[in-house]
């Protein structure tokens, strides 16, 4: 048994150090990932950070809940194909990064000890993220681009236990990080245990030129892809403009009307609006159609809903004035002193006298009552009788 366990770390320990002979120049993850972690101090809180030292080794499950830092922030990372991964910020670490968020410096007195919060969390994750995404770049065309791509910050644990459910019983690659921030006021450490057989795939779209150098198909295969990748069109017959407030007011079953639309210039656009062609609305086979390039191209202004609606012809038929029934002559109170029909002109109520009025003139002089007058709604009216 314990000749088959030496044999198996040393088969571990021989594959992480493996150079990949496929990708050229072998490439060192724990050289990339040192200077990842302090480009990102630097350009994310203008933190001073270095690593001192940094080694690779590949652990099971149970070896490496062994080996993490005690008060630590356990940061839990999602990888591809539902793969997860673990980064550890111990104490001293955590402490300097959340001080330098907060205050902009650092104080040589070391602050007490205490469990990592739901906050810290939120204040390193953007830490986290870009140490990955740095992490990650200079292997995106490589065989290791199947473990080290695709991870992210997901959540945080304030309890290490659950670490054993949660995290499948496989091989991780464990790189642990010794930390001096700030030329040495604070130092720490970091954890970082990936899956060592990872579920990513590299990108082709990262090679290099002395790859697509050789493949004398490689244009022809481009265009290919290109030409093959779909685009979405959107058929515009017309554009309003429409405010908030007249928006509020539009009913269900309501017709707008599009007094600038025409069928033979409808434009075709992108999904970000930009008009390339135009064509005629019609019908094929029971469906919508549009016939490209038999259109009219002619641009239709953009109206707004309120001078839309004015030139939308009336919701009722006008009534000719020739129909309208004869007005009765309405008597003003003010002009008479009395509505009572009982007081005649030879009663003697006591009211002043007034002078004899001219004869009305006759009706078929008066002017046109339908004349510049404008067409109202009006409801259903009762016959018209004699």
């Amino acid at each position: 048994m314990a000749e088959a366990a030496a044999q198996s770390v040393l088969r571990r320990m021989a594959a992480a150090g493996r150079e990949n002979p496929a990708g050229g120049r072998a490439i060192l993850p724990a050289r990339v990932l040192s200077s990842g972690l302090s480009r990102s101090a630097e350009n994310l809180l203008s933190m001073d950070t270095s690593v001192s030292s940094c080694s690779e080794r590949i652990v099971s499950l149970t070896e490496l809940l062994e080996i993490l830092p005690e008060d630590g922030l356990l940061a839990i990372l999602e990888g591809p194909e539902e793969s997860l991964g673990l980064m550890v910020l111990d104490a001293p670490f955590l402490s300097a990064l959340i001080e330098k968020q907060m205050t902009g410096a650092l104080s040589e007195r070391m602050p007490p000890p205490r469990r990592a919060t739901r906050t810290d969390a939120a204040l390193a994750a953007d830490l986290i993220d870009a140490m990955l995404r740095e992490f990650e770049e200079p292997f995106l065309a490589r065989s290791e681009a199947s473990w080290v791509t695709g991870y992210a910050y997901s959540s945080h644990l304030e309890d290490p236990r659950p670490l054993g459910l949660l995290l499948e019983d496989v091989d991780y690659r464990v790189f642990g990080l010794s930390v001096q921030v700030e030329a040495g006021i604070r130092g720490g450490r970091i954890v970082l245990a990936l899956p060592a057989e990872g579920r990513g795939r590299p990108d082709l779209t990262a090679v290099n030129e002395t790859t697509t150098g050789d493949d004398p198909e490689w244009e022809d295969k481009l265009k290919a892809v290109v030409l093959g990748g779909e685009v979405r069109l959107e058929a515009v017959l017309h554009r309003f403009r429409v405010p908030f407030e007249e928006l509020a007011r539009l009913n269900v079953g309501q017709e707008l009307p599009l007094p600038a639309a025409r069928i033979d210039g409808v434009k075709l656009t992108s999904e970000e609006g930009q008009a390339f062609t135009t064509g005629r609305l019609g019908q094929s086979h029971g469906h919508r159609a549009v016939r490209i390039g038999s259109g009219a191209a002619l641009p239709s202004p953009t109206l707004d809903l309120a001078d839309a609606l004015a030139a939308a012809p009336p919701a009722t038929p006008e009534i000719p004035s020739a129909e309208l029934p004869p007005l009765p002559l309405a008597v003003s109170p003010a002009d008479h002193g009395s509505t009572d029909a009982g007081v005649g002109a030879d009663s003697d109520s006591g009211l002043p006298d007034h002078p004899a009025m001219d004869s009305p003139a006759p009706l078929d002089t008066l002017p046109d009552l339908g004349a510049g007058v404008a067409p109202v709604g009006i409801g259903d009216l009762p016959p018209i009788t004699d």
